[in-house]
């Protein structure tokens, strides 16, 4: 996909800004012009600064936030030439980045590649979250991390201290794998939260359980986001949730999670899982199990019991703004929830009525989160690929 495309206007030195984390007054620390390294920009940064890492390749591990109220961010968050271009590379050696200090949303990694971790003691390779940290991570490439001696190769919200929230957005979490749970993303046992949104989880593996998506103990919330061709050794291809509190999943497509294990999503040991506008199809048979699911106004191959749900070929389809978007005609079109609109108006050839939600990752009022503020594009879902018939 080519990098979007923004507003010729005076204001167009803001915009990076304003899709990291709106206006605010801060101090900037640049890598490398001020500081050799993103570790040392991060030591000498206060409260509120903001430290702007320069395209190129930085090998450095364990980047520690310490509990800073900071942004470490690329230079266009923007563009996905520039966050590809803008690495930071574990070297395989640990955790990529650390957040272990008690760290809010104040704390934000933005615009970044984030590459090469590989943990042996413990998980998150791209990203590790321990003792009550809870960053927010948005417009980031999560790719190619391996979490050797635990779970989440992605990211990992950890065991250890309880009470982390992160909340992870328009991000590309690909490529990673975990030991045992969440190929991609891993929620260990009280180990807090996560929110997904608006993020695309794809060809990730854990040897076990949830290859995109896995939680045991605590809770996920899974928001207008894109989970495709995910593997696992055991359960849930996409997502596995067990011995929890909760399963939120609301606007999500799960497509193409196949692999050695049973469903796509799996349920187990008394989780309320509620799904809601989803496209479940093209995976692994059945999508869902093995405990009883509340679904609603959702497409499920195979069929599920709930109010407004369907079964029916989705007709995916590849546009120059995304991938999996739903062609003209499709049945999930406008057959969301009837008290939900969708986020943005579509073009009038389009054929779909705005005032009722799609079903699916580009349906109802989140699908205006797949563009941040400042940018005219989305960064990373045009790269999925289709058949070349443009459906399913």
């Amino acid at each position: 996909m080519k990098g979007s495309t923004r507003r010729p206007s005076c204001a167009l030195a803001l915009l990076p800004w304003l899709a990291c984390h709106g206006l605010a007054l801060s101090a900037i620390l640049r890598v490398p012009q001020d500081h050799a390294t993103i570790q040392g920009a991060i030591d000498a940064a206060q409260d509120g600064d903001r430290v702007i890492i320069e395209p190129g390749t930085y090998k450095e591990w364990a980047v520690d936030f310490r509990g800073k109220a900071i942004s470490v961010e690329g230079t266009d968050p923007c563009s996905r030439a520039v966050i590809e271009a803008t690495v930071v590379d574990g070297d395989s050696i640990d955790s990529v980045v650390v957040f272990r200090s008690g760290e809010d949303t104040t704390s934000v990694l933005c615009g970044l590649t984030i590459t090469g971790g590989m943990p042996r003691n413990h998980g998150g390779g791209g990203v590790w979250c321990d003792n009550s940290a809870s960053p927010r991570i948005s417009d980031c490439n999560i790719v190619h991390n391996h979490a050797l001696g635990g779970n989440g190769g992605g990211v990992s919200v950890a065991n250890y201290s309880g009470g982390s929230h992160p909340i992870i957005e328009r991000c590309r979490i690909a490529h990673n794998s975990g030991a045992s749970q969440g190929g991609g993303v891993a929620v260990g046992d009280f180990g807090g939260d996560v929110e997904l949104r608006n993020c695309l989880v794809t060809h990730n593996r854990a040897s076990m359980y949830g290859g995109g998506v896995g939680v045991r103990g605590r809770s996920a919330y899974l928001h207008s986001t894109l989970l495709l061709d995910n593997s696992a050794g055991l359960k849930g291809t996409s997502v596995s949730v067990r011995y929890a509190d909760e399963l939120k999943m609301s606007f999500c497509t799960v497509a193409g999670n196949r692999g050695d294990a049973d469903n796509a999503i799996h349920i187990r040991f008394g989780v309320d899982a509620t799904l809601s506008n989803c496209i479940i199809y093209n995976n692994v048979m059945p999508p869902l199990g093995e405990d009883p699911m509340n679904v609603s106004f959702s497409d499920v191959e195979g069929g599920y019991e709930g109010e407004g749900n369907i079964d029916a070929t989705p007709l995916f389809r590849s546009y120059r703004v995304g991938s999996y978007l739903l062609r003209p005609g499709s049945p999930c079109v406008d057959a969301g929830d009837p008290q939900l609109a969708d986020g943005f108006r579509w073009p009038p050839w389009y054929d779909n009525d705005w005032r009722r939600a799609d079903m699916g990752a580009f349906g109802g009022p989140g699908n205006r989160g797949w563009v941040p503020g400042g940018c005219e594009e989305s960064v990373f879902v045009p790269e999925v690929g289709l058949d070349p018939r443009g459906e399913h």
